[in-house]
């Protein structure tokens, strides 16, 4: 292996890493900025409480929503 290609998989395994791992971040952020917060306490306390909540109703594919597809 060369030394290129070894850096081109160096740099493949470092953005499969950081989309898998900050991906479910993003999708939680994205939940409670756009949560409804009309009525007299949010639905959801905070970025633990919403994940907690997603993971509970939705397991780890709602944590990945909108990147892969399940259905197909």
């Amino acid at each position: 292996m060369t030394a290129g290609s070894a850096q081109a998989l160096a740099g493949l395994a470092a953005g499969a890493t950081t989309v898998a791992l900050l991906h479910p971040l993003d999708v939680v952020k994205t939940r409670l900025q756009v949560q409804d917060g009309c009525g007299p306490s949010p639905a959801t306390r905070g970025m633990l409480d919403m994940a907690r909540n997603m993971w509970a109703t939705g397991g780890v594919r709602s944590l990945y929503a909108g990147k892969y597809d399940w259905n197909g």
